[in-house]
């Protein structure tokens, strides 16, 4: 062994050579992310990772594997490769350590020193994914080599060499043959072209439903593209005259001008792109359709041709104007469609004045009267009676600048055509507008007897009479009207106005609003107004003054509401609807003639002492309260009743009236009462004291004052229980009288005698004047006396009559008396 060979050979393992074990240091290498990445170490093939364990310092080769076939060219790496389905590529990247400090690491082939600080060398890997592209044989040239990501064409438009249905294109990549590529995760954009002859059906991804020819692929595994193609059938359209238009599928194709004599296309008519070998080009005019598709066949209603010609469209050779086309799977021929037209002219109608609307061929609403009509059509043109124009304004016609009738029929003949262009006017007189108006607008008028909303335009042939009616009041809601006031024209508001030129009448309103007034408590008050209103309406910002007036029993305190002030009189502006409310205190109150008979109105208007009197007037007390009947109190809810220095007895105390007995001692003549109520002043009142004062009451269960009178059996006589002949009836009434026994005011003595009356009693029932059986004082209520009579045989019966009691020349009230 020469020198230098023994030096390297101890340098490399100087601890083996002193008989000492070398540090070991442990490394990780691989591709972790990759699985089936291959790797040499030291010559012997790993895949994956793999974990080794050398002395520190030992010298190790690794170098990452290229497995990719002769002609694969994807991607373009310098080491590749292949997983074992051939489905995967994975591309190396280059190597790192867990440091981060190696500086060849794109190299696939490293020299690694065994060190404890390097525990790793990672390889870089990157995946694509195999993406098959199969037009018809499989992805290869022809020949049975396979065409790797390879791009076999230009663009869109680059003629191909050979007999090919289009070109795709994934991603920027352009190919007319079969193909396998390898492509990262993720989309990839698809677009496909066929070239004259053929149609495409759609992409097929992985043997799915076609998708459109501008699509994407989203790449995650191995997938399969198939471009479907076809042989299109090819559709020439001619136009009679050529070079005219039509419509398919709702969009313009040109035709050509002329075609060679043998029906071929010429040259300068051709359409690109460029077909494939032994494909004829596409001519101006064709169009190419799938087997068996159907599309819609139209054409423009008229053109102009180079000349500036006018053709009308007529029909298509196979019939209709309109129809749906369905492509023959006869590809091997092309299909000729012809669109035949005649000569056309202008047809324009006018109006004066301009603008307005004219009938044609039954329709009025064209965006203009400017037309064009083929050679032969014939077509109806109508100018209206009466027409109205985009303003609203209306007018008549008068006559057609040709003098013809206002409907016509037009027949275009050839006059028409080689002509001037036929243009008619339609003449119209324009009828006067009345505008009727209100203010404030928007109020219904009568108009001729038909009701308007203003504004209202009247349209009429001058000299023509317009009714005109506005209403005298327009409710507008609670509290709130219009008021007319008058016309523009000074006219009444029922009025005729005679239309000669354009003019406008107003009718105007005036706002008007309810005043209310009411008291609290209710009736308390009455009110006067000023200005005064029969209604209680009054026109918007009136100033009116209102006074309430108490009535007897209330008085005054303060206004609430839309009024306020503590006087009774207050001012204020009607701006809407208002109210206000006079707020009053109630006070005892009695009326002038307000002592007087309990039992009725008495023609003398004097009392009798022992008698029972009513005190009437207002608010006499706050409660209805009856008092005792035997004793009675001279007191009842805080009211008390003076004559002199007497307190009378009371029977029954109410706001509107107080019952009461005067004392039978009472000389004649002319008293003051008091009556007195806590917490309110004293009111008094004046009244007369007669020895006789006679009242007869009445049943208060009954109306026409129905005599409180009793049979015999006590129970009371009624019109459904009248008096029988032969009876002695009872009647009840007070102040006859004094009585024989004297008797004290408000006591009822039980088992007392009967208390005859001194004075006689005078009976007068009808016409007949029955003698008394007895009269003196009631037995069963205070202050009430009776008198008692008998009904006679010569009396009438099934009547009743009116009766009457005298003592000593003063008449009672008159009370009925039913009799059976």
């Amino acid at each position: 062994m020469n020198r230098l060979v023994k030096i390297a050979l101890l340098s490399s393992f100087p601890l083996l050579l002193t008989g000492q074990i070398a540090p070991q240091s442990s490394i990780i290498i691989g591709a972790p992310t990759t699985p089936w990445f291959q790797f040499y170490v030291d010559a012997q093939l790993y895949q994956g990772t793999a974990t080794f364990v050398w002395p520190q310092g030992s010298k190790h080769i690794l170098q990452a594997v290229n497995n990719l076939p002769p002609g694969n060219t994807c991607p373009a790496s310098m080491t590749a490769q292949l997983a074992a389905d051939n489905t995967i590529i994975a591309a190396f990247g280059g190597w790192k350590d867990n440091a981060g400090l190696l500086g060849q690491s794109s190299d696939p082939v490293q020299t690694i020193t065994a060190d404890p600080r390097i525990t790793s060398i990672t390889a870089g890997v990157s995946l694509s994914y195999r993406v098959t592209l199969n037009f018809f044989n499989g992805p290869t040239d022809g020949t049975g080599t396979p065409i790797y990501c390879t791009s076999t064409n230009g663009s869109p438009g680059a003629a191909p060499p050979t007999l090919v249905p289009g070109n795709v294109f994934i991603d920027s990549s352009g190919f007319w043959n079969s193909a396998i590529l390898y492509l990262s995760a993720g989309q990839h954009t698809l677009n496909a072209f066929s070239y004259p002859g053929f149609v495409f059906d759609g992409w097929s991804i992985n043997g799915g439903l076609p998708q459109p020819y501008l699509t994407t692929v989203d790449v995650e595994a191995a997938v399969t593209l198939f471009p479907k193609f076809e042989p299109a059938k090819r559709v020439r359209f001619v136009t009679n005259p050529q070079g005219l238009s039509v419509l398919v599928d709702h969009s313009t194709v040109p035709t050509a001008p002329y075609l060679n004599n043998d029906g071929s296309c010429p040259s300068q008519y051709t359409r690109l792109p460029k077909p494939p070998p032994t494909i004829a080009p596409l001519c101006i005019g064709d169009m190419e359709f799938a087997p068996g598709s159907q599309h819609v066949l139209a054409s423009p209603a008229w053109e102009e041709d180079q000349v500036s010609k006018i053709w009308v469209f007529k029909a298509f050779d196979r019939g209709g104007q309109n129809m749906i086309y369905t492509a023959d799977p006869n590809v091997s021929t092309m299909d000729v469609v012809n669109v035949n037209y005649v000569p056309g002219a202008d047809v324009r109608f006018l109006t004066i004045p301009q603008g307005l609307p004219i009938t044609v061929d039954n329709r009025s609403n064209w965006p203009n009267n400017l037309f064009v009509w083929g050679l032969g059509e014939t077509h109806t043109v109508n100018a209206q009676p009466v027409i109205t124009d985009v303003k609203g304004r209306k007018y008549t016609f008068r006559s057609w600048s040709n003098g013809g009738p206002a409907a016509q029929t037009i027949t275009m003949d050839m006059s028409y055509i080689t002509g001037p262009s036929l243009t008619m006017t339609a003449t119209y007189d324009g009828l006067s507008r009345l505008v009727v108006q209100t203010s404030p607008p928007g109020m219904s008028i009568t108009v001729d007897g038909t009701a308007c909303q203003s504004p209202c335009n009247v349209d009429r042939a001058p000299g023509t009479p317009v009714h005109l009616t506005a209403p005298n009041s327009i409710p507008l809601g609670t509290g709130s009207r219009l008021d007319f006031t008058n016309w523009s024209d000074s006219g009444a508001a029922d009025h005729v106005v005679t239309v000669n030129s354009d003019m406008t009448v107003t009718a105007s309103f005036q706002n008007m609003y309810m005043l209310a007034a009411a008291s609290n408590p209710s009736g308390g008050a009455t009110f006067q107004f000023s200005p005064a209103s029969s209604d209680g309406y009054y026109a918007a910002t009136t100033a009116v003054t209102v006074t309430a007036a108490a009535n007897p029993g209330f008085k005054f305190k303060k206004w609430s509401g839309d009024l306020t002030g503590v006087y009774p009189a207050g001012t204020l502006s009607v701006l809407q609807p208002a109210s206000v409310v006079a707020q009053l205190d109630t006070v005892p109150y009695i009326k002038p003639t307000g002592v007087g008979n309990s039992a009725g109105d008495t023609p003398d208007h004097v009392v009798a002492p022992g008698s029972i009197i009513a005190i009437t007037g207002a608010s006499l007390t706050v409660d209805t309260v009856k008092g005792n009947t035997n004793p009675l109190s001279q007191t009842l809810d805080g009211v008390v009743v003076i004559v002199g220095q007497q307190y009378l007895p009371l029977m029954l105390v109410s706001p509107p009236v107080v019952t009461a007995q005067l004392p039978f001692d009472l000389p004649e003549g002319d008293y003051n009462l008091t009556l007195s109520r806590a917490g309110q002043p004293d009111v008094t009142a004046p009244f007369t004291v007669a020895r006789n004062a006679p009242g007869l009451y009445s049943n208060p269960n009954y109306q026409n004052s129905v005599a409180s009178a009793y049979h015999q059996d006590n129970t009371p006589v009624t019109p459904d229980s009248p008096a029988v002949q032969g009876e002695i009836v009872t009647i009840y009434g007070t102040g006859f009288g004094p009585v024989q026994n004297p008797v004290f005011a408000g006591f009822l003595i039980p088992g007392a005698p009967p208390n005859p009356l001194i004075d006689n009693v005078q009976i007068q029932l009808g016409d007949f004047t029955p003698a008394p059986v007895w009269s003196g004082n009631s037995t069963d209520v205070i202050g009430m006396q009776v008198t008692r009579f008998q009904i006679t045989p010569d009396m009438p019966s099934a009547t009743t009559l009116p009766l009457t009691v005298t003592v000593n020349g003063r008449t009672s009230n008159t009370v009925n008396l039913p009799l059976q």
